[in-house]
């Protein structure tokens, strides 16, 4: 089912037989998430259309989740029954399936991928138990390369794009607190994007020059665009909200989630706070809650993908926004400039808190 508004589409993605479903992501014509029961969703992939759907869930599995696709390869995690979450990467099938968690790590789990290369994290042991270590694989448990910064307790590695990856980390250095950090493909060249007065941080998404996540100042948690240093920052948290959380940015565009009033919004940025744009104004009547996970371009056509909820309904429905860009003109300044300045209309909320929105990414 599509519904245009515009110049952006919505296609739900929603199985017809399955109660809950989410999109995570999506590229080279395809889209990955989970479809299933209200409480026990599996790994699977779409092609454009509801009724593409494909699951990718292995024989003997708990629960598996796949987070990002270049239309070839899919990634993302699992657990068998009993056992714990296994990094794992996928070539359209379910036999298919292959664990890359390095061997001395006692679980693992995938959060993005680039060009052949996935990152993440994985529970590495030491002689004092064993800790998360953000890191990045190239397809294989031995190709692992550890991204834990000198000094620090935990990290966690969220997104990536070329030599470009990000997550953050915690050490004593900083009070416990996490940091947002920026990697180029080294634990050694670790930039730590935490700003000056920021209690926490965090960063969710990368393109080749930006990065994206949130932050606590004080009791608020504020949604945030760096460009490569801690004092970049830019707060993309419209007036009137709540709080706000990108999740993923590319080709200059930042989408997330961002609470106004008692409602959540799938949201579009592009650079700044007064360029927002409610995403969820395009969906269909009966979906009135929503967010978006990653952003990605196909030639001239942006891709949102995101999960989508009725005021009644605990479960969610995978859904994708679909954004022709026109040909560069003046035209197409003044069209933009249209689009985004449209206004959304108000829904009821979730009762959803930013934390529960960055421990979905990782649950």
């Amino acid at each position: 089912m599509a519904a245009a508004n515009a110049q952006w589409s919505v296609v739900v993605l929603h199985p017809d037989n399955a109660a809950a479903s989410q999109c995570f992501g999506g590229g080279g014509g395809q889209q990955v998430g989970t479809a299933g029961s209200e409480y026990w969703q599996n790994a699977c992939t779409w092609d454009g259309s509801s009724s593409s759907w494909v699951s990718l869930h292995p024989i003997g599995a708990s629960y598996s989740r796949a987070v990002v696709t270049d239309g070839t390869t899919q990634a993302g995690w699992l657990a068998f029954d009993g056992g714990t979450m296994r990094a794992s990467i996928w070539h359209g099938t379910p036999v298919s399936w292959r664990d890359i968690t390095p061997s001395n790590a006692v679980w693992g789990q995938v959060t993005g991928m680039s060009n052949g290369r996935q990152v993440g994290s994985a529970a590495i042991v030491s002689d004092h138990g064993y800790s998360a270590h953000a890191g990045v694989w190239s397809g294989t448990a031995e190709s692992w390369v550890d991204l834990h910064p000198l000094g620090a307790s935990i990290s966690q590695g969220y997104a990536i794009k070329g030599h470009n990856q990000v997550g953050y980390f915690k050490s004593n250095d900083n009070n416990g607190n996490f940091h947002a950090a920026l990697w180029h493909d080294t634990a050694a060249s670790c930039i730590d994007l935490h700003p000056a007065g920021a209690t926490s941080s965090v960063a969710l998404g990368v393109s080749e020059d930006q990065q994206v996540g949130g932050l606590w100042f004080g009791s608020e948690w504020r949604g945030v665009l760096w460009n490569g240093t801690a004092d970049s920052w830019i707060d993309l948290t419209p007036i009137g909200a709540t709080w706000a959380q990108p999740n993923s940015v590319d080709s200059g565009f930042q989408v997330g989630v961002t609470l106004m009033g008692s409602q959540r919004h799938a949201s579009l940025w592009q650079g700044s706070a007064c360029s927002w744009l409610d995403l969820g104004s395009f969906l269909p009547p009966q979906l009135d809650n929503s967010e978006a996970n990653s952003i990605w371009r196909e030639g001239d056509t942006l891709y949102v993908a995101g999960t989508a909820w009725s005021a009644d309904a605990v479960a969610g429905q995978a859904v994708m926004w679909v954004h022709e860009i026109p040909t560069p003109s003046s035209g197409t300044l003044l069209l933009l400039a249209s689009v985004l300045g449209l206004r959304p209309r108000r829904r009821k909320h979730l009762g959803l808190s930013p934390r529960q929105t960055l421990n979905a990414r990782t649950s």
